[in-house]
């Protein structure tokens, strides 16, 4: 475990703005939004531990970076907790947590819903939405 003061360590900061959701009446309704910071239907807790596990103070690296090993070493030292994903970056940050939230919402609701798109910024330059193909 890194320092207890996160503002110590290094890491990325990445926000899953909004993540909206479809159902079988073909509504859409945003389940998790910074606007109001609340999840609007319940059963997402385990959606929202892993979105902190992965994005919150933590040093996203690609699987493929060169420096790979090295970075790593940073954890070693306390420096970061290292996530390491395929592709990094505000697409594809919102493409895992969109594939992330899509299985969990079709496991919890019988196949009933699923996702529609998730929307990740990685400042206010920087956003993407990823939206079902």
């Amino acid at each position: 475990m890194c320092s207890d003061n996160p503002t110590q360590i290094i890491h990325t900061a990445i926000y899953c703005t909004d993540i909206a959701l479809h159902s079988d009446s073909h509504s859409v309704a945003v389940i998790w939004t910074t606007r109001t910071g609340q999840w609007t239907l319940v059963g997402l807790k385990p959606l929202k531990a892993w979105l902190e596990d992965m994005f919150d103070h933590k040093l996203a690296l690609d699987e493929n970076d060169p420096q790979l090993e090295r970075l790593k070493e940073l954890e070693k030292h306390d420096l970061a907790e290292v996530r390491i994903f395929d592709g990094v970056g505000a697409e594809m940050f919102a493409k895992h947590a969109f594939d992330f939230a899509d299985k969990l919402i079709r496991e919890q609701t019988d196949g009933r819903c699923f996702v529609e798109s998730v929307e990740c910024m990685e400042h206010g330059a920087n956003s993407a939405i990823y939206t079902r193909k």
